[in-house]
C-alpha cells in the first residue's frame, strides 16, 4: 500500500492540536500574568502596611523615652520588645521591596526601609537600599533626603570620599533648584554644610574639613542682608559650634516659616 505524504498544515487533526496547544499556553500565560500582578498588589499593601507601623515605632520609642525616664527596668524591657518588633517589621519590609522592585516602590519608602534595616543591625541591606532612594528620587526633596542619607552612611561606613561626592551633589542640586522659595534654599545650604561639618568631625576626625563647612555655612549667612533670617541662621550656627544642637537628619528642602524673600546661597 502506498504511504501518502499530507502536508501537515492540510492535516485539519494536526491544525486543531496546534491550535488548542496555543490557546491552552496564551491561557496560562495570562494566568501567570494575572496571578503575579495579584501577588505584586498584595506585596505592595503587605509593604505599606509594614512602613505605616515602622513609623509607628518611631514615633512611639520618643513616646517611651518621656514615660519611662524615671523607671530604667521598665525602659530596658520595653526596649527590648520594642527592638524585637523592629527586626521583624524590617525583614518584612526588605522581602516585600526586593521582590517589588523599584517599579513598584518609592524613592521615601526605600529609605525608611533602609533606617529600619540600621535600626535591626542590616548594614549591607542599608546601603542597598539607600543606594535604591537615590536612584529612585523624582524629585528634588526625595533627592535630597536620600543624598544625605547615603552620605551619612558612606562616613559611618569609612568611604570618607564618597561621603564626601555625596555631600557635594547635595548643594550641586539644591543650587539647581528654581522653584522654590530663596529662603529655603538659604536654610537648606545653611544645613547641609552644618550636617557634613558633623559627619567631619565625627566619622573622618577630620577637623579642618569640619571647620572649613562651617566656615562655608558662616559665608552663605553673611551674604544675606541684616533681618530675621540672617540673625536666626547664625544662631543656628552659633549654637552647633557650641556643641548644644546636632544636625537633625534631613527630609528634604528646610522651609523656615515666617520669613521673607532673600538671595540664594549654597
Amino acid at each position: 500500500m502506498e504511504h501518502t505524504h499530507v502536508i501537515w498544515y492540510k492535516d485539519a487533526a494536526t491544525v486543531i492540536a496546534l491550535i488548542a496547544l496555543l490557546v491552552s499556553v496564551v491561557s496560562w500565560l495570562i494566568s501567570l500574568f494575572h496571578t503575579q500582578s495579584q501577588d505584586r498588589q498584595t506585596a505592595h499593601q503587605d509593604l505599606r502596611v509594614v512602613l505605616q507601623r515602622l513609623l509607628e515605632v518611631a514615633r512611639e520609642n520618643n513616646d517611651r523615652m518621656e514615660k519611662y525616664a524615671n523607671d530604667q527596668a521598665k525602659m530596658i524591657f520595653a526596649n527590648a520588645l520594642a527592638s524585637q518588633e523592629m527586626n521583624v517589621l524590617a525583614a518584612q519590609g526588605a522581602k516585600s521591596a526586593r521582590m517589588l522592585g523599584p517599579k513598584w516602590v518609592a524613592s521615601a519608602e526605600y529609605l525608611t526601609i533602609a533606617r529600619a534595616q540600621a535600626e535591626a543591625g542590616d548594614f549591607e541591606s542599608q546601603g542597598f537600599f539607600i543606594e535604591q532612594a537615590v536612584q529612585t528620587a523624582k524629585t528634588e526633596n526625595a533627592k535630597m533626603a536620600a543624598l544625605r542619607d547615603s552620605a551619612n552612611f558612606l562616613f559611618a561606613r569609612g568611604r570618607i570620599a564618597e561621603g564626601r561626592d555625596r555631600y557635594e551633589q547635595q548643594i550641586s542640586l539644591l543650587r539647581g533648584i528654581s522653584n522654590y522659595p530663596s529662603t529655603m534654599i538659604v536654610s537648606t545650604g545653611v544645613e547641609i554644610r552644618l550636617a557634613w561639618a558633623q559627619v567631619e568631625a565625627e566619622s573622618s576626625d577630620d577637623l579642618t574639613a569640619a571647620q572649613a563647612q562651617v566656615q562655608a555655612a558662616v559665608e552663605i549667612i553673611q551674604s544675606l542682608p541684616a533681618g530675621p533670617l540672617r540673625t536666626a541662621l547664625q544662631n543656628r550656627v552659633d549654637t552647633f559650634v557650641r556643641g548644644g544642637q546636632p544636625v537633625a537628619p534631613s527630609t528634604g528642602v528646610t522651609n523656615p516659616t515666617g520669613f521673607g524673600q532673600t538671595p540664594v546661597g549654597a
